[in-house]
């Protein structure tokens, strides 16, 4: 993978984020309101006070629950692109140690012709040196 193909992927990543962000607020949005009219058309009901603390009790409690759900999906969620952030990581951390090691080995490579060409000079040299002494 390609640095730029890297930067492509955590901005495609960054925008489906954005997206299951806006989800969940609509969610929210939309539980938050169950509850509400949930409550008020309750309280406007012609029943006993009893039964009306009952059925409160039992729509807070649902509403419980269901936030209890979304919130554990919102930590499994985030757990899984902890991960996904940690593979990430190590390919890159791989990449860069596999780039570092071929730039190394360039590096010494040229290094080595460096001090071949310079062996040759010196070679070159005395012998033109050796020939106009002569």
């Amino acid at each position: 993978m390609s640095i730029r193909g890297y930067f492509e992927d955590l901005k495609q990543e960054r925008e489906r984020k954005q997206r299951r962000e806006n989800m969940h607020k609509v969610l929210y949005g939309i539980m938050i309101g169950a509850a509400i009219g949930g409550a008020a058309g309750i309280l406007f009901a012609p029943k006993s006070g009893k039964e009306t603390r009952q059925e409160i009790s039992g729509k807070v409690k649902e509403t419980a629950a269901l936030a209890k759900e979304k919130i554990q999906d919102t930590v499994e969620d985030v757990k899984e692109k902890v991960e996904d952030l940690k593979e990430k990581k190590n390919i890159i951390v791989d990449k860069i140690g596999e780039t570092a090691a071929e730039v190394k080995g360039s590096l010494s490579e040229a290094r080595e012709d460096l001090s071949t060409a310079q062996r040759d000079l010196k070679k070159g040299a005395e012998d033109i040196w050796k020939t106009t002494k002569a």
